[in-house]
């Protein structure tokens, strides 16, 4: 006769290059084991959590991921909490995995992001005049700024971008900030109106 066992362990506190989390317990589990997953949040929000699995070893035909809901509202039993757990959809899973990989992104690059929209706010708008600006005032090198300027210029807000970009007189690279109001491909007309008169 057989049995099952499911063991827990930890994860270490930061997260691999991928943005994933790394198991931590004792590597005897993993090594021992027929089959096993990390566990990591992907969201929380309206009263839902989402958790995500991600296989990192089978000894068989196993999912390689699956993601799961359940409801945190307070007051509730163990058995309501527990008859609440549902498993997403690949589309919906994908989507929260994409809002997470989003929303990471945008708060390791925050700092940098910050001292640019400072630097925009403060009217240098021309690329050389920018970069000279949050180099000088915030100490980040010439190439972090260039790296979260280029990575997050864009005319989609919900993906991460935070200002376009504009061809001025001579070609000059003007940076105008993108306010999260505004729908994608939709610049400030004031700005465009400036390039076009040959402003920066």
């Amino acid at each position: 006769m057989g049995g099952r066992l499911i063991l827990l362990a930890h994860t270490n506190k930061n997260r691999n290059g991928d943005g994933k989390v790394v198991f931590g317990g004792t590597s005897d589990i993993v090594d021992d084991v027929d089959c096993a997953y990390t566990l990591d949040e992907i969201s929380c929000e309206q009263g839902k959590k989402r958790v995500l699995f991600e296989n990192i070893k089978a000894r068989g035909d196993v999912d390689t991921e699956a993601v799961y809901s359940y409801s945190t509202a307070t007051g509730q039993s163990y058995e309501q909490r527990l008859n609440s757990i549902e498993q997403i959809n690949q589309d919906t899973a994908e989507k929260a995995k994409q809002e997470r990989w989003l929303n990471e992104w945008l708060e390791k690059d925050k700092p940098v992001i910050n001292a640019i929209l400072a630097a925009l706010e403060q009217g240098d708008t021309l690329k050389t005049n920018l970069v000279n600006n949050v180099h000088r005032n915030y100490g980040f090198s010439n190439a972090q700024i260039n790296k979260v300027l280029a990575e997050h210029t864009g005319s989609d807000y919900a993906k991460g971008h935070r200002w376009f970009l504009l061809s001025g007189h001579k070609n000059a690279k003007i940076y105008s900030r993108l306010n999260g109001i505004y729908p994608p491909g939709q610049a400030r007309v004031e700005t465009c109106q400036a390039v076009k008169q040959g402003g920066n």
